[in-house]
């Protein structure tokens, strides 16, 4: 059976693509960093807060930065990720057959294997195609113009021989 799907990469895609990453594998990692983020960030603050001047600017500044990257970190990223990375290419048509599976956008066409991914998942709306610890393809599940989510999900199963994670 052939698939065909397609999903906009957008800003919530790309969020959710971040996430699926760093649950996979590194979740903890994350968390701590993020934890140590907000106490070097509130660390700085107590610091602003104390000092006068010039100083107390410059660590309520440096302090404000720490927490806003420590609480918004997916978002930067996918923000980052959409804006320098993508450069506003949205549309992505997924083309999945028993070979391989092929992804056009406005820029060109890129081809895979299923031997390439190294994890399956899937969330509430995506499924992800992970081909390295910080790279894969997301698919929208209700982007399916041949094919249902249920049907893709057990053809990604057979082709790869992974089980599909939830997130």
């Amino acid at each position: 059976m052939e698939f065909v799907n397609e999903t906009d990469y957008d800003w919530r895609a790309l969020r959710a693509l971040n996430r699926a990453a760093i649950r996979l594998d590194r979740r903890w990692r994350s968390l701590l960093l993020r934890a140590m983020g907000v106490l070097c960030g509130l660390i700085l603050l107590r610091g602003a807060w104390t000092s006068g001047g010039g100083a107390g600017l410059l660590y309520g500044l440096l302090g404000a930065l720490m927490l806003v990257w420590a609480l918004f970190l997916n978002e930067i990223r996918a923000w980052l990720v959409g804006r320098f990375v993508m450069k506003g290419v949205a549309r992505h048509t997924a083309r999945f057959t028993d070979e391989g599976y092929v992804i056009a956008n406005q820029r060109g066409e890129q081809s895979f294997d299923y031997s390439s991914i190294q994890a399956l998942c899937e969330d509430g709306r995506y499924f992800f195609l992970m081909l390295s610890r910080q790279q894969g393809n997301l698919f929208d599940k209700q982007g399916f113009h041949t094919g249902t989510a249920d049907q893709f999900r057990a053809f990604l199963e057979r082709k790869t021989g992974q089980t599909m994670k939830k997130l």
